[in-house]
Parts: C-alpha cells; sequence; structure tokens
C-alpha cells in the first residue's frame, strides 16, 4: 500500500516530524530522517495490521503531487 506522508523540522525542538495525511492518527518524531523514516514506517504497518478488514479496504492509496513552502 502506498501512503503520501508529510515530513517537517520543528525548529523549536530540532526535531524531524512525519505524519501521513490519509491516516492522522500515527504520527512520529525523531532527531534524523534515518530514524524518522524507520518509525514512520513501523507505525504505519501497526496501525494498518490492527485495523479491521473493512476499514482496510476503506483506505485511499494516496499518491504524492508535490509540496510548496510558501512565504506569506
Amino acid at each position: 500500500m502506498k501512503v503520501a506522508c508529510y515530513i517537517e523540522r520543528d525548529s523549536e525542538t530540532d526535531m524531524y516530524v512525519a505524519f501521513a495525511p490519509s491516516i492522522p492518527v500515527v504520527r512520529t518524531k525523531a532527531k534524523n530522517l534515518d530514524d524518522l523514516i524507520k518509525n514512520l514506517k513501523e507505525a504505519l504497518q501497526s496501525y494498518i495490521q490492527e485495523m479491521p478488514a473493512e476499514e482496510k479496504m476503506a483506505l485511499p492509496e494516496s499518491e504524492f503531487v508535490g509540496l510548496l513552502q510558501l512565504d506569506v
């Protein structure tokens, strides 16, 4: 299953934070990107594995299109 994820760096804590908009209850953070990606993948797999079959079927497979950061 493909899941688009969002990653940002918290400037106050200097930690990377990630979540998947299609599964917003799964969030994780880490001090480096390698650990963040590992943690996020494990968290998503665990969450999806525990879901009832009908909820798994209803999850949309997301396709990453792009990200834009604007100064406003």
